[in-house]
């Protein structure tokens, strides 16, 4: 199902809306370095490592994300997860790991 989702927003033909779809592809992209430090399938929570920017001295955060917490699903520390309802690069890389489609 990711594949084929991925597929489907790399050719242009997804059900996301042009600006989501776009964000999505950064996001995406930003995955490249990230790393989930610890797994807790029981409570669907996933610890993300993000790698340093060095060009602006960003990144290398520790991020958790919760997927499967009736409480709180969809829920990522960073606060843009639940915010906007759009799964960020450290949710991407946890839906990896999951095997879901983000």
């Amino acid at each position: 199902m990711r594949l084929e989702t991925e597929a489907q927003i790399r050719s242009g033909k997804s059900q996301y809306m042009k600006p989501c779809e776009e964000l999505m592809k950064s996001w995406a992209q930003k995955t490249v370095g990230h790393s989930v430090m610890g797994v807790h399938r029981r409570q669907g929570i996933y610890v993300v490592q993000t790698p340093p920017n060095n060009f602006n001295m960003t990144g290398s955060n520790t991020l958790t994300v919760h997927s499967d917490d009736h409480n709180r699903a969809g829920f990522c520390t960073c606060g843009k997860f639940q915010g906007n309802k759009i799964p960020y690069s450290h949710a991407i890389v946890a839906c990896n790991r999951m095997g879901a489609n983000p």
